[in-house]
């Protein structure tokens, strides 16, 4: 499909909070082309971006969500929206194709709102991490580097009070990218012991290709340490 409009297209939706009826565009999986993969599972497509339309948004009261989670809204926190969003929000329409720019602040909403409704620390921590993934899209390398370790910091306290999977991931999973993040962050010593917690997680079996990468960042992060050292 050439034409990116074709690579989206239309589905219903009822706002839980205020039953505003809505359109939003969603991309079919079929059209999807990646391009390249990052350490920390930022992917880079060919194609529209998945990304860009994963969080749904009532062009009426501006409550913004996953599509997985949208009606998954209990009515306190429905209230809140209500009382703290709505009467803020100047009615927009996202429902059609989105740009970057668009992305981000849907993104940054629905952050905001994950912090009001106090959600768990894993769900801020992937909002932050695609925040950080938008600004190395734009290459805004100060950007980047803020959410990052803001997503570093939530992830950590989600590890001290979650339980596994994590937004997805087993815990040599979520071990390999606590080490991916530390590394990115800066914080060297610390990616290279989650790394190593990684590579001897015994869920690593599961799947060969994050043990090869947790290996291969280990020894990124441990070169990187030794240089930074040699500089003091």
């Amino acid at each position: 499909m050439n034409d990116s409009i074709e690579e989206l297209y239309d589905k219903q939706a009822i706002c839980p909070v205020c039953k505003e009826r809505f359109s939003t565009k969603k991309l079919r999986r079929s059209a999807v082309r990646v391009q390249s993969t990052d350490a920390d599972f930022c992917v880079h497509y060919k194609t529209e971006n998945p990304y860009f339309y994963a969080l749904w948004v009532c062009r009426k009261c501006g409550y913004a969500e996953f599509e997985n989670r949208f009606y998954n809204i209990t009515k306190k926190s429905a209230d809140i929206i209500k009382n703290e969003v709505m009467p803020k929000w100047v009615s927009r329409d996202f429902g059609g194709k989105r740009d970057i720019e668009q992305a981000m602040q849907i993104c940054k909403l629905a952050l905001y709102q994950a912090d009001i409704l106090e959600k768990e620390f894993s769900h801020k921590a992937v909002l932050c991490l695609m925040i950080a993934w938008f600004c190395r899209y734009r290459n805004d390398h100060s950007s980047e580097l803020k959410f990052l370790k803001s997503a570093l910091e939530l992830y950590t306290r989600a590890y001290s009070t979650e339980e596994f999977p994590i937004n997805g991931m087993d815990s040599a999973k979520f071990s390999y990218l606590m080490g991916e993040l530390s590394r990115r962050s800066g914080n060297l010593q610390e990616a290279i012991k989650w790394f190593d917690k990684a590579i001897n997680d015994q869920n690593i079996k599961k799947s060969i290709h994050i043990k090869k990468k947790a290996r291969e960042q280990w020894h990124l992060a441990a070169e990187e340490y030794k240089t930074s050292k040699s500089f003091e």
